[in-house]
């Protein structure tokens, strides 16, 4: 509400206001109305309920006021019993104290808490708090709108400016802001609730503030509002920052106690420090001052221009010492001296040079060190520059208990030393609960993780070829309790570990027992960690890790990007790798073995997403080689997956289907066990007890070889799979099902080495029973056909709910022509039978000798040898040999292999050319033409070009980069020409190709030389201008000029007249005119005009001027403004001039007073825009800012009548 109904009742019979003065104490009874002037004289003043400064009212408390709070226990301001004092201001509040006179807003007596500072939305955009304390003040509930006021100093939709003001001891907040835009410099909020509270779309900017030891946020931006923090400080805070995805704080210069900034709502821009002690001087006494090894001093930013910051600090200090600002209230003004390196937790090596860097204002420092943590210091360096650093070559002295000392060399009582001890050893330690980012090199190898190391989100950790990694070994694996001791590497942000295939990176214990943690990628990061060339062992896991999960991959993954090869992933407690959730890696070419449960394990998804295994080694592992437990689709393709204890690979994907694809299965006690849904594909599966088990599904299962299964080949729990194009021979049985089930396999071109099927599988026709598949039966694929089997060309393609993959087991085309026999029909089996055919490419067949020719074999087939012929006498049996060609001519080159069915040649009859290219001969110099001079001779192609090859034809071309200059080809001749009035340059290249695509190339420029134009007035130029004796007319000359060379307005305009009663004023330039004539001047004149360009090139033209009698016209003043209003500006944001736009109203429509200022965050007008009477009507005033610096500045329009009103704009420069 506007005015509560006690105010409005005590203003009846009150006289603005009711005081009364005893012993120098001045009372203000409750619902009083104040302003004027409160003094030192009449301090202190006591409230003792509602006080109101009015709408129409300035209160000013001069420096040294004490003003007392009745204290109470209700805050409800609509419940009757309330009964706090507080101060409601709906017009202006002015409370100017000083650095040794405070004003102080404080509570009556000893104990309790009052009310609030309550700012209403109408309170002037001018009010000012200067070097006030304020404390003691709780808050005041529903005083407007239901909102909850719950600080000390609270704002509803106004603008107000805090400036050297210390909030402490308050029950609540510091500051609370509703829609509203304060403005707080070198303030201090210490010991509120939240130091600063924002809601509701707020624009505040906090300059130098010091906001520690709240109990809960330093500031809390609450939603859509807009903030600007600069050289702050936030210390002892439950939470420094508090912000959501609606809010954007800009953080600058400050210094935050955390590690890191909030993830959402606050832009880091630059300069910040997280987690080092600002070292107050001594907060129990309130004194937050710095202390000189502070690292708040000289941290500010650099330009402190725009920021409109007072000339001294809260404590009465100036404000910039030492030609730089420090962070938060209070500038530190005498010798300071900090270490900044190293500050405590380093581990630095023996042998290795660290550089340890200081900061101070003093004239030289000494240097020392300490191994027994400062009981005994060891000179390191003497007479050091004030601020710099030193290079340290470490020595060998192991010790966890190290410091450093910088000391002021001619005052030793001012040092610094490290904040915590520092460790030197024979190798680089991480202690636990590091951050770690950056690179680790060989060269600080190994490094040493005693807990947990921590890359934090936004940070990247690069780990270098050779780098080994211990961690420490433990026996407690839950990773919320306090006994935890394993050590591990969590990486919220993204990690970058590539080793080469001759230095890897080795992740392992400490020691040579025992298990440590794991390696965990944590987050949703678009880029991917990356291991590569990588060695992991002797992990474990870890339970209650994310959200009372656990996690047994040595490396284990959750919602991160990983691609994860060429590593070897052995003799981990857990499993190699555990895969949780949305997490979509790649893992390929690795060898993931001997791991205590699975060699991978899959779990948490939800079908969002495609994980990708590949070309793996995945054995003797402890339980599955592959188990996906969880909704994911999976493409499993071409792995060696063998000797696993339970399952090859367990599927239990529910609705996703797994995609098996050309993997090798072998020697598990089951090779595939299936309930979820799966495809099995162009898999090898042999030689396990159960080739694939499949409990209560029907998967598509085509161009299997299934063989040597101890047991069964295919084993049926209520499933009936659809069998295609596939070869059983060796096993036990090669379909078995529960005893009772209603399985029925459907099997469709399959061969079997046994004569019979077993009855519940349906024979759906092409099958070949009792057939000897003929597997080639040694080498690298045993399984592979021979060219006698009978599995060739005796599959069928018209499953259309399996695609095949493009090569088969081998790597050879899957669906191919093998045997010549002009049919390409796909085999039974996972290997598609191929002859030999020998085939080559070369990456160059034609050049200029010496030419290196690299030759690519293609050939297709199981190839035991092979030799090349390059045509010139030389031969290779290298694989993919390089050949270089010395001596022109045409080369015929022939490709031979051999392999076990025979052998096959490959002839590229005159393959490769080897001769001359063209030449330029005489190159072109570059040309230059004047504008508009026609047609020239360029040059004859001949002249330019030649080749040795004098039988070669050449081909001429030419390509230009301006489109206003054309080339003109005739014979082997080039002509130029230049469009009219056109000058400039243009590049062009001649090129000279040979038959056979060997080419020359010339680039010359051609220039065309600007002749001078003379300026033209158009035909548009009017013939007669006509205007009233009482009037004017503008003529814009420049729009009836055109010249070729200049633009109109930069000509130069003269003007002439044949009666001097006719009055000539130039408007901007010479290029427009305003013509006005004497007051009694009635007739015609003539108006000569001349135009002239920068080469005094002239034109001229003449017109009649006619000027007639004025208009009698009374004006009647109709539909004008009755309201006065400042409207917003235009632009806002601006720079350097904005556009002000204000009304004038009146009832009686006649002229009033108005005036139009600007004025500063200081309250200093800097312009008056407009001051005067003006007549009803709509206004524009413009602002040219250009010689003010950048910032926030108050328009205010105000009028006799009374109106008043401000806008907040901001120049940005």
């Amino acid at each position: 509400m506007e005015h509560n109904m006690k105010s409005m009742r005590n203003a009846l019979w009150m006289i603005i206001f009711c005081m009364t003065a005893v012993q120098a104490q001045t009372y203000i009874p409750d619902g009083s109305q104040v302003y004027g002037i409160w003094s030192a004289a009449q301090s202190p003043y006591i409230i003792e309920g509602e006080a109101v400064v009015p709408a129409d009212s300035i209160l000013r408390i001069e420096a040294g006021v004490e003003v007392r709070f009745k204290t109470g226990t209700e805050a409800d301001y609509l419940n009757p019993a309330f009964d706090l004092g507080f101060l409601r201001v709906e017009g202006g509040l002015t409370a100017s104290g000083t650095a040794d006179q405070p004003v102080v807003f404080t509570r009556d007596g000893d104990s309790g808490n009052w009310g609030i500072l309550y700012f209403h939305s109408t309170a002037d955009s001018s009010s000012l708090l200067e070097y006030c304390r304020i404390e003691y003040a709780s808050r005041v509930l529903h005083i407007n709108d239901w909102v909850e006021y719950n600080g000390a100093v609270s704002l509803n939709e106004n603008y107000v400016t805090l400036r050297n003001c210390k909030i402490v001891h308050n029950a609540y907040d510091g500051v609370f802001a509703n829609s509203a835009g304060p403005l707080l410099q070198n303030c201090l909020l210490t010991d509120n609730d939240n130091g600063i509270m924002a809601t509701n779309y707020c624009d505040l900017q906090v300059t130098n503030c010091t906001i520690a030891n709240n109990r809960s946020t330093g500031y809390n931006a609450g939603y859509n509002a807009v903030s600007h923090v600069i050289n702050s400080v936030f210390w002892g805070n439950q939470t420094s920052l508090e912000s959501n995805l609606t809010s954007t704080v800009s953080l600058s210069f400050s210094l935050l106690a955390e590690e890191a900034l909030p993830a959402e709502g606050v832009a880091n821009e630059g300069g910040n420090i997280t987690a080092i002690d600002p070292f107050f001087a001594d907060t129990a006494s309130d004194d937050y001052s710095l202390r000189s090894n502070s690292f708040a001093i000289n941290a500010g930013t650099a330009d402190t221009s725009g920021l409109g910051l007072p000339a001294v600090d809260a404590a009465g200090t100036e404000r910039i010492l030492y030609d730089r600002i420090d962070m938060g209230a209070y500038e530190f003004a005498g010798s300071y001296l900090r270490l900044t390196v190293p500050n405590g937790w380093e581990s630095w090596k023996i042998g290795t040079t660290q550089t340890i860097r200081w900061q101070s204002n003093v004239a030289s420092v000494d240097l020392e060190y300490s191994v027994d943590n400062g009981q005994n210091w060891l000179a390191l360096a003497g007479g050091q520059p004030g601020s710099g650093g030193y290079d340290w070559l470490i020595p060998n002295e192991l010790s966890e208990q190290c410091l450093v000392r910088v000391s002021n060399a001619a005052d030793p009582s001012l040092a610094d030393q490290s904040d915590t001890t520092f460790i030197i050893s024979d190798k680089t330690i991480i202690p636990d609960g590091k951050r770690v980012f950056g690179t680790w090199t060989k060269e600080y190898s190994p490094f040493v993780v005693r807990g947990e190391a921590l890359v934090p989100a936004d940070s990247l950790l690069v780990i270098e070829p050779g780098v080994e990694v211990r961690f420490a070994t433990g026996g407690n694996h839950v990773y919320t309790s306090p006994d935890f001791d394993l050590g591990m590497l969590r990486v919220d942000g993204r990690l970058l570990a590539e080793g080469t295939e001759s230095d890897s990176i080795h992740f392992t214990r400490d020691g040579e027992s025992g298990h440590w943690g794991i390696l965990f990628l944590n987050g949703g990061l678009t880029d991917s960690s990356i291991l590569r060339y990588t060695a992991i062992e002797y992990a474990s896991y870890c339970d209650s890790l994310l959200d009372s999960l656990g996690f047994e991959g040595a490396v284990s993954v959750t919602g991160a990007g990983l691609l994860l090869e060429h590593s070897r992933l052995n003799q981990n407690g857990g499993s190699g790798i555990h895969i949780d959730g949305r997490s979509a890696p790649r893992i390929q070419s690795n060898n993931i073995s001997g791991n205590g449960n699975n060699g991978l394990l899959f779990t948490n998804a939800d079908g969002k997403n495609q994980p990708v295994v590949k070309n793996n080694h995945i054995h003797q592992n402890g339980r599955d080689g592959i188990a996906v437990e969880t909704i994911t689709y999976c493409q499993i393709e071409r792995n060696l997956i063998e000797n696993n204890t339970r399952y090859g690979i367990f599927n239990s994907s529910g609705y996703a289907q797994t995609q098996v694809v050309n993997n090798r299965i072998s020697r598990n006690t089951v090779g595939i066990y299936c309930t979820g849904l799966i495809e099995i594909t162009n898999n090898l599966i042999a030689d396990n007890e159960q080739g694939v088990l499949l409990d209560h599904l029907s998967p598509q299962i085509m161009n299997n070889t299934i063989v040597n299964n101890s047991a069964d080949g295919i084993y049926c729990n209520e499933a009936s799979p659809y069998v295609t194009n596939c070869i059983f021979s060796g096993n036990a049985n090669d379909f078995d099902f529960e005893s009772g089930d209603a399985s029925a396999p459907n099997v469709i071109y399959s061969l079997f080495s046994k004569s019979f099927l077993n009855p519940k599988v349906v024979n759906g026709g092409g099958n070949r029973l009792g057939q000897n598949p003929a597997f080639a039966g040694d080498g690298e694929h045993p399984y592979a056909l021979k060219s006698a089997s009978p599995a060739i060309d005796s599959g069928t393609m018209d499953n259309a709910l399996v695609t095949l993959p493009q090569t088969d087991l081998a790597g050879k085309p899957r669906v191919y022509d093998g045997n010549n026999d002009g049919n390409s029909v796909v085999d039974m089996g996972a290997y598609e039978f191929s002859e030999l055919i020998a085939d080559f490419t070369a990456d160059v067949t034609i050049g200029e000798k010496p030419l290196a020719v690299r030759f690519t074999n293609e050939s297709v087939g199981e190839v035991d040898s092979l030799i090349w012929y390059f045509g010139d006498g030389d031969s290779s049996i290298a694989q993919n040999p390089e050949h270089v060609y010395s001596e022109d001519g045409q080369f015929t080159v022939q490709l031979t292999i051999f392999g076990p069915l025979g052998s096959s040649e490959k002839i590229r009859e005159d393959y490769i050319l080897v001769e001359n290219a063209p030449r330029v001969i005489h190159p072109l110099p570059d040309t230059s033409f004047a504008e508009d001079s026609g047609e020239h001779f360029l040059l004859y192609f001949a002249e330019v070009f030649t080749d040795p090859d004098s039988a070669d034809t050449l081909i001429y071309t030419y390509q230009g980069n301006n489109p206003q200059i054309s080339i003109r080809r005739s014979g082997d001749s080039l002509f130029v020409r230049a469009e009219d009035n056109f000058f400039g340059q243009a590049e062009y290249i001649l090129t000279a190709t040979d038959p056979y695509g060997l080419s020359a190339a010339d680039t010359f420029v051609v220039t065309i030389r600007s002749v001078n134009d003379a300026p033209e007035i158009l035909d548009t130029l009017p013939d007669t201008l006509r205007f009233r004796a009482d009037s004017s007319i503008t003529l814009e000359t420049w729009r009836y000029v055109t010249d070729v060379e200049t633009p109109p307005k930069e000509l130069f305009y003269m003007y002439g007249v044949s009666n001097d009663s006719i009055l000539i004023t130039l408007k901007d330039s010479t290029y427009a005119i305003i013509l006005s004539a004497d007051e009694n001047f009635r007739g015609q004149s003539w108006l000569y005009i001349g135009v002239q360009d920068d080469s005094m090139a002239t034109a001229s033209d003449s017109l009649l001027v006619i000027v007639e009698a004025p208009l009698s016209i009374e004006t009647e003043l109709n539909d004008l403004p009755v309201v006065f209003e400042l409207l917003p500006n235009y632009p806002n944001p601006f720079n350097p001039k904005t556009t002000i736009r204000y009304s004038v109203g009146s009832i009686q429509k006649s002229s009033v007073r108005v005036e139009l200022s600007v004025y500063d965050v200081l309250g200093q007008k800097v312009a008056t825009l407009f001051a005067g009477k003006s007549k009803p009507g709509s206004y524009k005033a413009v602002w040219d800012a250009a010689g003010y610096p950048s910032g926030l500045y108050i328009v205010r329009f105000i009028s006799e009548n009374g109106y008043s009103k401000a806008r907040k704009i901001i120049l940005l420069k």
